[in-house]
């Protein structure tokens, strides 16, 4: 999942990815996919996930681009969530 158009992805949408909904599959095509840390972590974390599933989970979080945490991405969600409750 490459291209020249960069999309930001929740849980969610690559839970439905994962799951072969077409429209999202359509949406993703050709974008360079980006998510967060914690979309990993909440991915990998379901009690009593198969291994197949996880292997499907690291093989799609391998080929998007994962952004981790850092001071910066703290202090603006700190500041968001004070905003948007």
């Amino acid at each position: 999942m490459s291209g020249r158009d960069k999309i930001f992805v929740d849980t969610n949408i690559l839970l439905y990815f994962l799951r072969g909904d077409p429209d999202v599959i359509e949406m993703l095509s050709g974008k360079f996919v980006v998510t967060s840390f914690i979309t990993e972590l909440e991915l990998l974390a379901f009690p009593k996930i198969s291994q197949e599933s996880e292997n499907n989970i690291r093989g799609l979080l391998k080929s998007i681009q994962i952004v981790n945490i850092n001071s910066e991405i703290k202090e603006m969600t700190i500041e968001i969530r004070k905003k948007q409750n």
